[in-house]
């Protein structure tokens, strides 16, 4: 929409790709897939860590593509860890 308004002219893929960096602040911000719950102090922090991650990688000069597996690596390690403290939480 900005971009229709600044140049007069749009594009019908601008916009897209926005999923995966939501649901990345999501899970990195510590919310559970499962079930959902989590805080929005957790989600702006994830979003907080995934922007300096990208941003990071593009002041390093990497590959633009590399990018999404990045974020995907993010995420699996967020998960992982949910599910570490999972397990440790039913020895308890």
């Amino acid at each position: 929409m900005v971009t229709f308004l600044t140049l007069g002219s749009g594009s019908p893929t601008s916009g897209t790709g926005f999923e995966l960096s939501a649901i990345a602040a999501v899970v990195i911000g510590g919310a559970s897939l499962t079930g959902g719950v989590g805080r929005m102090s957790g989600t702006i922090i994830g979003a907080l860590i995934l922007v300096t991650v990208t941003s990071g990688l593009i002041i390093i000069n990497i590959d633009p593509n590399w990018n999404q597996i990045v974020v995907a690596l993010l995420i699996a390690a967020a998960v992982s860890l949910q599910v570490l403290r999972g397990i440790q939480r039913r020895k308890s």
